[in-house]
């Protein structure tokens, strides 16, 4: 049969509650027997103080003497005298000389160590069972002794209605264990419940107000909290299945035993594309060359993953695989020609980079060399480091610019932001650029309202219009305005217009090439006016930086307008 909780806990507490009961109940009778005995010792020993008084060790006249005492003690009390040597001078039961010696009689070898000595034996001298009490006085033993019968026993038995009162307890006691029981057995009811059914864990469920009330609720708190969770996880489940069949890259993933899980129609896509196979498996796909690489790694990695490149039908695609802890893994397909060809754009601007360092470099070592070598006179040596010094100024802007554009495409989160004005910064651009001015005769106007302020990173407003104001004062030609005005702004933007009144570009073909990378409108332009090629391509990302956009047109009055805007804060 099996028991329920509540029975198992009534026998556990009742029987651990019933062992401490009887370890009560057998010390208390012990406690009680102790003392009574030691009661009736002490009355024992007052008999022996008595007799011995009565007949002291001086004297061998025993009967005479204790005749006149043995009548004031109980009648069936028995007196003994013995001396050390066990021999036994008188006893009132027996004849003292036919007895046997009693130097071995547990009560007389507890004397000779202790103050007292007692017994309960049987008598070898009658038969009769007593209770002995000796004690050591003088150069004897003087003893007494009590028939242990119902009398003596009943005088050291426990106390009877102690145990009735005991077993009345005891009863009350474990139906007091029995109601804790049933009071913890509905909890653990409850929470049995909740562990079979555990969509029954709401909020309006009432659990005990004690500690397995509480794990109750907890446990139910945690089941919502899993249900909840497992539902989120469901859901992101299949955000991330529609994320993956949405994804601009092929992705499929493997089993630990190889087996194909889920694979998006990219992946089938770009598999088309690289082969023939119309059936993904890794059976199939390692009979592919492209692949078998892939496959081998997965079979022993040596790194978390693995990546190569597939060239097929004038295309360019990564192939990268993954393997995970529990040793399934995926493999990503992605198309990168457009990478690919963005790569060969940066090998070619590196060229050019070395193409347009090399030219004032070429220069300047020439004038050097012809300075050292040729020993020119004092006006030709001056002409000659003027111009060494001028390229030597061009490669500086050339190196600044390519380390601006540099940072601007691969670190812009390097640049700060602060408030910046910009009537003052075109102030600076005003005296920065007045020699130009001044040398081309060149009315520089700025009409903006004294507090134009932007948040943004002040190098790079600088930039602009620096840059947009150096293009000006090298292709538009002398007796020109340049000017910069804010033509519009409004709750997120500020509207720019920058232009001169110079020649403008006849071909607008070139209009939409001008923001490119070393672009020359024409050949040997650049270096004839002393550009570094890479101006109007740092305006145009210092601008996108600032969350704006920029055009450039040619003006009906002629010259060149930029108009762009700036977002107050980006």
């Amino acid at each position: 049969m099996r028991l329920n909780y509540r029975g198992k806990l009534f026998i556990r507490f009742g029987c651990v509650f019933l062992l401490f009961f009887a370890g009560v109940i057998l010390i208390g009778q012990w406690r009680q027997r102790t003392i009574k005995k030691q009661a009736l010792e002490d009355q024992l020993a007052g008999y022996i103080h008595m007799i011995d008084k009565a007949a002291p060790d001086t004297t061998t006249e025993y009967s005479g003497r204790l005749g006149s005492i043995l009548p004031l003690l109980p009648r069936t009390i028995r007196v003994s005298l013995i001396d050390l040597n066990g021999s036994v001078l008188f006893d009132n039961v027996g004849a003292s000389a036919r007895m046997e010696n009693h130097a071995a009689r547990a009560e007389i070898v507890a004397a000779s160590r202790h103050p007292y000595g007692s017994d309960i034996r049987t008598s070898h001298t009658d038969g009769i069972k007593y209770l002995y009490l000796a004690e050591k006085i003088g150069s004897r033993f003087v003893r007494v002794a009590l028939p242990y019968d119902t009398e003596v026993r009943y005088q050291l038995q426990g106390d009877t209605p102690f145990l009735y009162w005991a077993m009345a307890l005891l009863l009350v006691t474990l139906l007091l264990i029995s109601g804790v029981a049933k009071s913890m057995s509905q909890t653990i009811r409850h929470l049995r419940d909740l562990a079979v059914t555990p969509a029954m864990a709401g909020d309006e469920q009432v659990f005990p107000d004690d500690e397995l009330g509480e794990i109750s609720r907890k446990i139910a708190r945690n089941y919502r909290d899993l249900r909840e969770k497992t539902l989120a996880i469901d859901h992101e489940r299949e955000r991330l299945s529609q994320h993956i069949l949405y994804s601009r890259e092929g992705v499929c993933f493997f089993s630990p035993t190889h087996e194909v899980l889920f694979f998006n129609g990219l992946f089938v896509q770009y598999l088309h594309a690289i082969s023939d196979c119309h059936d993904i498996s890794t059976a199939t796909l390692s009979q592919e060359p492209f692949f078998a690489s892939a496959l081998e790694f997965v079979r022993s990695p040596h790194s978390p993953s693995y990546e190569s490149r597939i060239h097929r039908h004038g295309k360019v695609f990564s192939l990268r695989t993954g393997v995970f802890e529990d040793g399934g893994f995926e493999m990503v397909l992605n198309d990168v020609t457009e990478q690919e060809k963005m790569h060969r754009i940066k090998q070619e601007m590196t060229g050019n980079i070395a193409h347009e360092l090399r030219t004032p470099v070429t220069s300047i070592r020439g004038y050097l060399e012809t300075l050292l070598e040729q020993n020119p006179d004092e006006e030709t040596r001056r002409y000659f480091l003027q111009q060494a010094y001028h390229r030597t100024l061009a490669l500086s802007d050339l190196i600044r610019d390519m380390g601006l554009i540099t940072k601007l495409d691969e670190a812009p989160d390097l640049f700060d932001l602060s408030s910046v004005n910009l009537n003052e910064l075109l102030e600076r651009i005003s005296k920065d650029f007045a020699g130009d001015f001044a040398s081309h005769h060149i009315s520089f106007e700025r009409n903006l309202p004294v507090e134009t302020e932007l948040v943004g990173n002040e190098s790079l407003l600088y930039a602009i219009f620096r840059n947009l104001t150096e293009n000006a004062i090298r292709y538009a030609g002398e007796n020109i305005r340049i000017v910069a005005e804010l033509y519009r702004k409004d709750e997120e933007f500020l509207y720019f217009s920058f232009y001169d009144t110079g020649v403008g570009i006849a071909d607008e073909s070139h209009l939409t090439r001008l923001f490119e990378r070393f672009y020359r409108v024409q050949s040997g332009r650049m270096r004839s006016t002393g550009g570094t090629g890479l101006g109007l391509s740092i305006v145009k990302n210092a601008v996108l930086f600032h969350k704006g956009d920029i055009t450039v047109k040619n003006r009906s009055e002629g010259g060149l307008e930029f108009l762009f805007r700036l977002k107050r804060i980006p």
